[in-house]
């Protein structure tokens, strides 16, 4: 009688997740050489109309409590939002990598901004910090994202491990170019997906058109 190769299932589980480690890395290679093409001119077209577009969005516009992030790498721009929300007196917070995990800070002004080690701009040390069940609406980054809500991130997984922090009532919204939608997009188990996503062409929820 042959026998049993007990590891057989561990090995194939390994090299599903070497898979996918290896289709994620040459995804973001090839997403961050896809907006570093774009000219300036189609990025700042493209972020002002999915500026728009988000500012129409009902929930971004009663949310009490917004967390937005610091555009970095021909990211979609997201200062006219935090103009929006500040404008209107609705709370503003920003993410801070602290050790190995994010915490939100809550910020006033441009004032409040500190560098951060990953090159974009952080809130202060000093700033309130504010926890993750009292969020209303949060932007989510990241270099893709698909019609299922899956979403490509930096390879960090700050956001992953944080995203199941939130309160159910609180909307998280993946903010890209459009160019940045695909198909499909590899996940693994502790991938989060986000509910809504919106470009300057498109506003999506999981696997539903909301408008185009």
């Amino acid at each position: 009688m042959t026998g049993i190769d007990a590891t057989r299932p561990l090995k194939e589980s390994a090299d599903a997740e070497l898979d996918r480690k290896v289709r994620k890395a040459d995804l973001r290679h090839r997403m961050d050489g896809l907006r570093r093409a774009a000219s300036p001119g189609q990025r700042v077209k493209s972020s002002e109309a999915a500026c728009e577009r988000m500012a129409r969005h009902p929930r971004f516009q009663s949310a009490r409590i917004l967390a937005l992030f610091s555009s970095i790498r021909e990211e979609v721009e997201t200062a006219p939002l935090a103009r929006e929300t500040l404008r209107r007196g609705a709370r503003l917070v920003y993410p801070r990598v602290e050790g190995e995990q994010i915490v939100f800070r809550e910020i006033r002004g441009e004032a409040d901004f500190v560098p951060s080690r990953f090159g974009m701009l952080e809130p202060a040390p000093s700033c309130p910090k504010v926890e993750w069940d009292a969020l209303d609406f949060v932007l989510v980054p990241g270099l893709a994202f698909d019609p299922r809500g899956n979403r490509l991130g930096y390879g960090k997984g700050f956001y992953d491990r944080a995203l199941g922090r939130l309160r159910p009532e609180a909307l998280t919204v993946g903010f890209c170019h459009d160019f940045q939608i695909l198909d499909r997009v590899p996940v693994g188990p502790g991938d989060v997906p986000v509910q809504e996503i919106v470009s300057g062409e498109r506003h999506l929820r999981c696997e539903r058109q909301v408008e185009s």
